[in-house]
């Protein structure tokens, strides 16, 4: 019997993650799955032509503006979100960190700008966590031109996906409904609205400790839009 009922084990290590599936490797866990967050609601023929280029580049290329966080010596595994607000409040989260003092924005990221950090969780689209999105400092403080580094970046992301667990357990959405039109397309790719149980947050489905933050990587051309890369620590069938 599974340990956890609304959280068991996906059968495929990779989500329909966007685009970006295809670039990244799998995991060394056995029970870490990349979710697959993002709704309809956040997919558009400019972006998909976005991803499309930046995952299909030359073989010596890889994805531009995917800044990954991992555990030293690691690499494409990412860091347990609990375990980043815990080390980062400690103050010794870079003694964990692979390449924490790296500069992780490119040249074309203003400095002392800000680059917005847009979640868009399938079911979560509505109230007060539709449209979501919160400014991402490009620099370590606002005395400073110094670009933020990996440690820093990973502690701001960390910070906004706790509030957003916190809204959204708070906020929960509402049961899920499917709408099917008479349309080919539509049938084989059916409109949801709510939370499934496996992309509910909340005690019983997707919680706060098990999250791991994979990357954050940039969804647009401009700097309009910055998503991030999330797995889940599922509970291994029993």
């Amino acid at each position: 019997m599974s340990l956890h009922r609304k959280t068991r084990l996906p059968t495929a290590n990779l989500s329909r993650f966007s685009t970006l599936h295809g670039a990244l490797q799998e995991f060394e866990l056995p029970n870490r799955r990349r979710l697959n967050i993002a709704s309809q609601k956040a997919s558009g023929k400019a972006e998909s032509r976005w991803l499309s280029t930046i995952t299909n580049g030359s073989g010596d290329q890889d994805v531009p503006d995917f800044i990954k966080f991992d555990h030293t010596y690691k690499n494409g595994q990412g860091m347990n979100v609990a375990f980043i607000l815990e080390h980062a409040r400690r103050g010794d989260l870079a003694q964990w960190m692979d390449g924490p003092y790296d500069q992780v924005f490119n040249a074309d990221v203003p400095a002392g700008s800000t680059v917005p950090l847009e979640i868009m969780w399938a079911g979560y689209t509505g109230g007060p966590l539709g449209d979501w999105q919160r400014p991402i400092k490009t620099t370590s403080n606002l005395y400073t031109s110094r670009p933020l580094t990996r440690v820093e970046l990973a502690s701001q992301l960390a910070d906004q996906i706790d509030k957003f667990y916190k809204v959204s357990t708070a906020h929960p959405p509402p049961p899920i409904r499917v709408f099917v039109v008479p349309d080919y397309h539509v049938y084989h790719n059916p409109r949801y609205t709510g939370a499934t149980p496996d992309l509910k947050l909340g005690p019983g489905y997707i919680v706060l400790d098990r999250l791991v933050l994979v990357g954050f990587h940039r969804v647009h051309s401009s700097n309009v839009r910055w998503r991030l890369d999330l797995a889940y620590d599922y509970y291994k069938r029993e």
